[in-house]
């Protein structure tokens, strides 16, 4: 593929929006996951409680 880029100049585009794509995927997995964490001690404070 290096040779393909330097000598043919195919793969030339942009690394951007796979960057910014795997990004948000990873924001909203953290989201998603906190936000299933908060429930979760939520609901075991109010066993305790």
């Amino acid at each position: 593929m290096l040779q393909e880029h330097y000598q043919e100049g195919k793969h030339g585009g942009s690394a951007w929006p796979v960057v910014l794509g795997v990004f948000f995927v990873l924001l909203l997995l953290s989201i998603l996951v906190i936000f299933i964490i908060v429930k979760s001690f939520s609901w075991v404070a109010h066993l305790i409680g």
